[in-house]
């Protein structure tokens, strides 16, 4: 009996080993990496700016996927254990992806230049003032099917103590969103903003936005002159604890935005025009300066903004966007003020027809 016991024990023992042998030979058949490669071989990148690269492992069903990243000159690009690029300085790196199992490789050459021999201007904010924009961002999808997020990137660097924007879509069936919440979402905490419809379109709304990093002490909208056969436009006014800001969009019909001038100026001689606050109108205007349009603001507005072209974004020729301030305040100076021609952080000539336009008021 005790040998028949002992002969099951060791047949038990024996097909162990065997199943055991079999289990180490499944591991070591796992599927091998045969190749890598990146998203990108060659990056042209600003100083500053961050890319991501991402690793293609061949082939998709590869057991172990595990990479290390490297540059070849960590003071020009840097490269982060999941594969984002910063750039540091100008010169060339290279960085280079390692499967782990293998050993495969895959490079990508990185080319960094500075802001200034790209031709970028300096938007530093001068010291001690205030920073006001406008930005017609053309319903987010004038050159791109949505310029949201690169739109928030190129505010975030502009720095705006207030920025108005025109044409915005709200939850119609041309962009079925309220984009104006989803620049708010790209732009991050901090940030606060107020919309007005100025008419339905396709379901929703469509109209003009104020977005500010500042608090926001009370807003009012103002209709402006409906035209039979002619949408009407709106004015959005925020005052903010040391001054007031109007954003408009104007009609491109010359007598059309001539009536919605006279009624803004009616509205600030009536609301704003005893305000020991300095208040500012910003917006699209659809008119250059000396047109009629321009004209009748001028009798109750100067334009502090630089006079340069700010439409179309890819071949500016006219300016019809501008910044204001109203007459009754006149202890102020004008510090800076430019059209954004380029950025660090994205190509502005893809976000919208129209450029932004901003000037730095001391007050």
């Amino acid at each position: 009996m005790r040998t028949v016991f002992s002969k099951v024990l060791f047949s038990v023992f024996v097909l162990s080993l065997f199943l055991q042998g079999c289990t180490s030979g499944k591991e070591d058949s796992g599927v091998r990496v045969t190749g890598v490669s990146l998203s990108s071989v060659e990056l042209k990148l600003l100083e500053g700016v961050q890319k991501q690269l991402t690793v293609i492992i061949a082939p998709r069903e590869a057991t172990d996927k595990t990479v290390s990243w490297a540059s070849s000159n960590e003071g020009v690009a840097s490269v982060s254990d999941v594969g984002v690029v910063t750039a540091v300085k100008e010169g060339v790196a290279t960085i280079t992806v390692t499967a782990k199992d293998g050993g495969k490789t895959a490079a990508c050459k990185v080319t960094v230049v500075s802001a200034a021999s790209a031709g970028i201007p300096d938007y530093s904010k001068a010291p001690g003032s205030v920073r006001l924009m406008t930005y017609n961002v053309g319903v987010f999808g004038k050159y791109m099917k949505n310029s949201i997020s690169l739109v928030a990137d190129l505010l975030k660097e502009a720095q705006p103590d207030i920025v108005g924007l025109n044409e915005l879509d709200s939850c119609n069936t041309r962009h079925n969103i309220y984009q104006l919440k989803e620049l708010n979402t790209c732009l991050g905490k901090g940030w606060n903003y107020v919309f007005q419809s100025m008419y339905e379109y396709k379901n929703g709304g469509y109209g003009i936005g104020i977005e500010t990093p500042r608090k926001v002490l009370d807003s009012r909208s103002y209709d402006i002159p409906k035209t039979p056969g002619v949408r009407h436009m709106g004015v959005l006014a925020v005052e903010l604890e040391d001054f007031v800001f109007m954003s408009t969009h104007l009609n491109t019909s010359g007598a059309v935005s001539l009536e919605q001038a006279k009624r803004i100026n009616e509205y600030v001689r009536r609301d704003y025009w005893t305000s020991k606050k300095p208040v500012f109108l910003a917006g699209d205007m659809n008119s250059r300066l000396g047109s009629a349009t321009m004209e009748e603001l001028s009798r109750y507005w100067t334009v502090i903004s630089v006079n340069a072209p700010t439409f179309s974004a890819k071949e500016p020729k006219n300016c019809i966007d501008f910044v204001l301030i109203l007459n009754n305040f006149a202890n102020y100076t004008v510090v800076k003020s430019s059209v954004c021609t380029g950025f660090r952080s994205g190509d502005v000539k893809m976000a919208s027809d129209h450029l932004p336009i901003f000037v730095d008021v001391a007050f």
